[in-house]
Formats: structure tokens, C-alpha cells, sequence
């Protein structure tokens, strides 16, 4: 489902309901935020988390990137979310 930002302001209780049951999209000229249920949001960072989880796992296994490169794959990941 894709609203606009206008029709959110105006109905923004019937959309959150909608929300627990699937994503909203809303729009200004373009999609530009979606708004999910807390339980879809949690469930999203559970798996960031458990993504996380495994590279810093496979770092120790393959052995330290080191601070620099580090730094870099923190701030590419910290863009993408």
C-alpha cells in the first residue's frame, strides 16, 4: 500500500493498524519512508544484528582487518541502515 503523506496526517490511526499487518508506504513525489509494525522493526534489527554477529565471527576465524578497514565497513554499514 502506498499513501501520501497528506492522507497519513489525516488517518494516521487507520494506518497504523494497517502497519501491524503489513508495510505502508509513504510518499511525497516518491516513496520515501516506509512504516512498519514494531514487531517487523525488531524482527529487521534481530537479523542486522545476528548479520553483525557473524562478521565479527568470521573476522576472528580469517584474522583482524584492522582499525582502518574497520572503520570503513562500520561506516558503509551504519549508511545502509
Amino acid at each position: 500500500m502506498e499513501i501520501s503523506s497528506t492522507e497519513l496526517k489525516t488517518h494516521l490511526g487507520e494506518y497504523l493498524n494497517e502497519a501491524m499487518r503489513k508495510p505502508v508506504f509513504i510518499k511525497r513525489h516518491k516513496s520515501e519512508a516506509v512504516l512498519i509494525s514494531r514487531e517487523e522493526y525488531d524482527r529487521l534489527q534481530n537479523l542486522e544484528d545476528a548479520y553483525l554477529m557473524n562478521e565479527i565471527h568470521l573476522a576472528e576465524q580469517n584474522g583482524y582487518i584492522g582499525v582502518e578497514e574497520t572503520m570503513k565497513k562500520m561506516k558503509n554499514a551504519l549508511s545502509k541502515s
